[in-house]
């Protein structure tokens, strides 16, 4: 796997932002300034692994089909995922703050430059696919301690938030190419969020949430290139 200049300084500032998020409201309920660190510490670590892992996934099979391809930094979204985590208080997170993309393809050989629907949908459907092998190795974990919870719930989020429907999200391009391939995808989180009760109220709110927010913002450049 290649990697360009500043792409790994990209995947560092989008975990780092990523963890702030996601452990700003326990920060600012802890109770002195070293817990408050030792809780960013795990938030961020944990979070880390699962996002860049996620993009990752994407790169790496795009590479497989002879794409060139950099992890970029969406500065609008970035911006709308603090907007949006402030605004509601932490339990909306836009976790999404750069994107895969295909600057070009350079496949010798091929008849073709252009990625087909499949190869879109596979390169895409990556991402989920990290976040359900780690949602289920953390699941095995919990068998041993209970700090593994969290970073089940992290990757059920990232996977189920990927896998909606709405463009630029991977969901939408996986659906373009298979119907089947996205419904056990999406089959699968939604019974891992089963194994725990509490989990399938938080599924089925942030659902709605996810589909109204995404009905929204679809204006937020949904081009093919971006995963």
């Amino acid at each position: 796997m290649k990697f360009h200049k500043g792409e790994l300084v990209n995947l560092l500032l989008s975990v780092l932002l990523l963890g702030i998020l996601f452990s700003f409201f326990g920060i600012l309920g802890a109770p002195d300034l070293a817990e408050a660190f030792r809780y960013f510490l795990f938030v961020t670590f944990f979070v880390g692994i699962s996002f860049a892992l996620h993009e990752l996934a994407h790169k790496f099979v795009a590479e497989k089909y002879g794409c060139i391809s950099i992890y970029t930094i969406d500065p609008r979204a970035m911006l709308f995922s603090i907007i949006l985590t402030f605004l509601s208080f932490g339990s909306i997170i836009f976790a999404a703050p750069g994107y895969v993309r295909i600057l070009k393809t350079s496949r010798i050989g091929r008849s073709f430059s252009e990625l087909s629907r499949e190869e879109i949908g596979k390169i895409a459907i990556a991402g989920p696919l990290a976040n359900l092998i780690l949602s289920i190795l953390f699941a095995l974990l919990l068998r041993i301690s209970k700090i593994f919870f969290y970073p089940f719930q992290i990757n059920l989020f990232l996977g189920i938030f990927n896998l909606l429907p709405f463009p630029p999200l991977d969901g939408s391009k996986v659906l373009g190419w298979s119907l089947s391939s996205w419904s056990i995808s999406f089959l699968a989180f939604i019974l891992l969020s089963f194994l725990y009760s509490d989990l399938l109220s938080w599924f089925l709110s942030f659902l709605v949430l996810a589909a109204i927010i995404f009905l929204i913002i679809q204006k937020f450049s949904p081009r093919i290139d971006k995963f």
